[in-house]
C-alpha cells in the first residue's frame, strides 16, 4: 500500500512499505504538482519500490550510464566507469546498504599498494560518491552515501607492522609452503620494503649480487612511482632466500605474464594469493603494504637514520617518513650532550 504526501516545503513525497523488509520507505517525488506526484507514484508502484536493501552499485551505475549519455562527456562517463571497476576488483561488495567504512578503507589501502597517488584515490572516491548522490537525488536510493571518505596520507595508526621476528618467520614459512613466488613477494616486502606494484614488476636484472644491492627501476612498459629509481642494500636474509631462486633475467614472479600496457597499473595482482598466505599464517590483517611498514618500522626502531629509511623506501618527501615512523625511535642519547 502506497501513498503520497506533501511536506512543509511544498514537495510531494512517496511513501510505501517494502514487502521484503516491512520497513516504510519515503522518497521525494521532486514536484510541487499533486497530479504529477500521483503519476510518479503510480509508476513507482508499477516497478516496485526500490529500497536501501535492494539497490547495488552496479544497478545505480547502469541507470546512471543510460541517463548520462546525453548529459555528460564520454570521458566523464569513462572515468566513473573506471572508479566502479576499481571498486569491484579490489573490494567487490556491491549491495549499497552493506558497504561500510572498512570496505572503503580497504579500497584506499589496496590502491596505495598498487601505487596510486592520494589525489587519484580521492578522485575515484568522488566519482563513486557522485554516482550514489545522483541516485539519492532521483529518489532511487534512500540510504546514506557510503563513499563520503577522504583519503589521507599514511598515518601512524595506518602503519601497523609485524612486530616480532617470530611472526615474520612464521609468515615467511607459510609463504614458502604456498609457493616460491609468495616467498619472493614476502621477502621483497619485509627485507627490501618494495611496494606491491614494484614487487609485481621486479626483475632479476635489478639485483647486483656481488655488490649486494637492489636497484628499483622503470622499464618494460612500467614506471617507478614518481619516476624515481633507487638503490637498496640487500639484507642478508634477502640474499639467503632469493639467491637459490634467482633467474638469469626476466620477472621474479609470473615470468610468463607479459609487460603491462598501462604504466600506472601492476603487471600482476599477486595480493589475492597473498591473502591466502596471511590467513593460513593467522595474520589476516597483514597486507602487502604491511610488509613495507614492517621493513621501515624495524629499521627506525634500530635507530637507523630517518633520511636513510626515506631513501630506501623511495619517499620523495622525508616528512612522510618522519610523520609515519618517528614515534618508533628509541630514546635519543643526544639529549645528554647538554
Amino acid at each position: 500500500m502506497s501513498s503520497v504526501y506533501m511536506r512543509s516545503n511544498g514537495i510531494w513525497y512517496y511513501q510505501a512499505v517494502d514487502p521484503d523488509t516491512g520497513k516504510v520507505v519515503q522518497q521525494s517525488l521532486k514536484t510541487t504538482d499533486k497530479k504529477v506526484a500521483d503519476l510518479k507514484a503510480r509508476a513507482k508502484d508499477a516497478e516496485g519500490v526500490k529500497t536501501v536493501s535492494r539497490e547495488t552499485l552496479s544497478s545505480i551505475f547502469e541507470r546512471y550510464q543510460k541517463s548520462a549519455s546525453t548529459r555528460h562527456a564520454a570521458n566523464t562517463i569513462k572515468s566513473k566507469q573506471q572508479a566502479v571497476a576499481a571498486w569491484k576488483t579490489r573490494v567487490g561488495e556491491d549491495r549499497l546498504s552493506s558497504i561500510k567504512p572498512d570496505h572503503v578503507h580497504r579500497l584506499v589501502l589496496k590502491m596505495r599498494d598498487d601505487g596510486y597517488e592520494p589525489s587519484t584515490i580521492n578522485l575515484y572516491l568522488c566519482k563513486l560518491a557522485a554516482i550514489v548522490n545522483q541516485a539519492i537525488n532521483e529518489g532511487v536510493y534512500t540510504g546514506k552515501n557510503p563513499f563520503t571518505y577522504k583519503a589521507l596520507p599514511v598515518t601512524k595508526e595506518d602503519a601497523r607492522f609485524i612486530e616480532s621476528r617470530e611472526d615474520i618467520e612464521k609468515l615467511l614459512a607459510t609463504a614458502e609452503r604456498h609457493s616460491n613466488e609468495m616467498l619472493i613477494c614476502a621477502t621483497l616486502g619485509v627485507f627490501a620494503g618494495l611496494r606491491a606494484a614494484e614487487i609485481a614488476n621486479a626483475r632479476w636484472e635489478w639485483f647486483d649480487w656481488d655488490r649486494k644491492v637492489l636497484r628499483v627501476q622503470s622499464g618494460h612498459g612500467w614506471e617507478v612511482k614518481d619516476r624515481e629509481s633507487r638503490t637498496i642494500p640487500l639484507h642478508a636474509d634477502c640474499i639467503a632466500t632469493l639467491l637459490p631462486l634467482r633467474g638469469k633475467s626476466g620477472y621474479c614472479i609470473s615470468p610468463d605474464v607479459p609487460p603491462t600496457t598501462d604504466p600506472k597499473k601492476p603487471r600482476v595482482r599477486w595480493y589475492h594469493r597473498f591473502e591466502t598466505v596471511t590467513k593460513h599464517a593467522g595474520m589476516p590483517w597483514v597486507t602487502p603494504h604491511t610488509l613495507r611498514h614492517t621493513f621501515a618500522s624495524h629499521l627506525v626502531i634500530k635507530n637507523v637514520e630517518i633520511a636513510k629509511v626515506a631513501k630506501w623506501l623511495g619517499h620523495s618527501d622525508i616528512k612522510l617518513t618522519y610523520n609515519t615512523y618517528s614515534h618508533l625511535r628509541a630514546e635519543d642519547d643526544d639529549i645528554n650532550r647538554i
